[in-house]
C-alpha cells in the first residue's frame, strides 16, 4: 500500500520534472546539441519514409527530432509532436513541419480515433517517461497503419542492476 509520504514524493518530483522542462524549453537544443550531432544520422538511417507518410514523434519536447524527419523525407503533412509540456510545444509550434499536441503518451494513444493512423511513431529519448510503458506500447501498435513501424531510442544509465 502507498503511504501519504510517498505519495507527496511522487507529486514532489513530478512538480521538479515539469519545472526542469518549462526552464529548459528554449535552451533544449542548444544543450544537448552535441548528443543531436551524434544521434541524428543514426536515426535518420533507420528510417524508410515517404512523404505521403504520416509520423508521430513522442515525448517531442521542442520538436526539433520532428523538424529534422520533416524536412528531411520531404513530408507532405507535418510531424506530430505528442508532449506533456506546454513550454516545449510552444517552441515546437514555430518549428516546420511540426503539429504540436500537448498530451502524454498515455492520453494521446488511449483516443481511439488514432487506431491504424500513423505509418511510423517514434520515440526518441523518452520512453522512460512512459508512466505504464506496456499500455503506451500496446496502444502504439494499435496506432500504427499494416506494415507501420516503431523506433525507439533511449538510453540507460550504466548503473543499471540489468546492465552488465
Amino acid at each position: 500500500m502507498t503511504t501519504f509520504l510517498e505519495i507527496l514524493e511522487n507529486l514532489n518530483f513530478l512538480f521538479s520534472f515539469t519545472e526542469h522542462y518549462c526552464s529548459v524549453a528554449n535552451s533544449y537544443e542548444y544543450l544537448h546539441k552535441e548528443m543531436y550531432k551524434g544521434f541524428l544520422p543514426h536515426l535518420m538511417k533507420s528510417l524508410d519514409l515517404k512523404p505521403h507518410h504520416i509520423v508521430a514523434d513522442i515525448g517531442s519536447g521542442n520538436g526539433f527530432i520532428a523538424e529534422n524527419i520533416f524536412e528531411s523525407f520531404a513530408l507532405k503533412n507535418p510531424v506530430w509532436c505528442v508532449d506533456p509540456s506546454a513550454e516545449m510545444q510552444e517552441v515546437a509550434r514555430k518549428r516546420k513541419g511540426a503539429f504540436p499536441v500537448q498530451q502524454t503518451a498515455e492520453e494521446f494513444f488511449s483516443d481511439p480515433k488514432i487506431s491504424q493512423c500513423f505509418d511510423t511513431v517514434v520515440a526518441v529519448f523518452s520512453a522512460h517517461h512512459f508512466a505504464d510503458p506496456n499500455t503506451v506500447y500496446e496502444k502504439i501498435f494499435r496506432s500504427l497503419r499494416p506494415n507501420g513501424s516503431f523506433l525507439q531510442f533511449d538510453s540507460v544509465s550504466h548503473s543499471h542492476p540489468g546492465m552488465v
